[in-house]
């Protein structure tokens, strides 16, 4: 689900799943006069679908070196298209977060405030993105070395993927509350996380169910 976007900054989404893989992009992209942050964030995911797709589609699919060189290798290629622009002063910025989904695993790689958590009925609520890359931004700088992991879950399992705005001004308690009262209904937890108010920020997210 997408909030309105004001014109120099925009957040995307890009689902599509497929048996039992899936891939899921978040963009968080700031624009400016020269360049709107909804063509930044169309032109981020627009590469990094047609370059990670093959693993939802193909039918053999990746094995895990694969996957994971294959991520990074985008998350760099999108770091240099918008550093490009940026030499020739566009001053444009985005977070991005990727996840491809392999049978019961979640492969995510990640750069900036862009969140990850998995409710499962073991653990509870877990954020199982990293802090270390939250301040990078992609198009600051030539070399950006995104976060990237591997996520087991467990049958019954939650993940939800969201942008900065949708977890800004809200309490880690508030989150879980949220989100176990509509665990049983991924689409309307969505819902609930992107229109909760007030709202300060764009918002996109993503909630699956295993």
């Amino acid at each position: 689900m997408l909030l309105p976007n004001r014109m120099k900054d925009a957040d995307g989404l890009f689902s599509q799943e497929s048996a039992s893989r899936g891939l899921f992009l978040l963009a968080d992209a700031s624009g400016s006069r020269h360049m709107r942050g909804q063509d930044v964030c169309q032109q981020v995911l627009s590469r990094a679908k047609d370059t990670l797709l093959g693993a939802v589609t193909s039918e053999v699919g990746w094995d895990e070196q694969t996957l994971h060189t294959q991520m990074v290798e985008t998350m760099h290629a999108l770091n240099q298209q918008l550093y490009d622009l940026n030499q020739r002063e566009t001053n444009v910025h985005a977070m991005v977060l990727m996840a491809i989904q392999v049978d019961m695993k979640i492969y995510i790689s990640h750069v900036g405030g862009i969140r990850a958590y998995v409710l499962s009925t073991e653990e509870g609520l877990e954020q199982v993105s990293h802090h270390g890359k939250r301040l990078a931004l992609l198009g600051d700088q030539e070399g950006v070395e995104p976060e990237t992991f591997a996520v087991e879950l467990q049958p019954g399992s939650l993940l939800i993927l969201g942008t900065d705005g949708v977890w800004g001004g809200i309490s880690r308690g508030t989150i879980k509350q949220l989100v176990k009262s509509e665990r049983s209904s991924p689409t309307l937890l969505a819902h609930v996380l992107a229109d909760r108010r007030p709202c300060t920020d764009h918002r996109a997210v993503i909630v699956l169910q295993f």
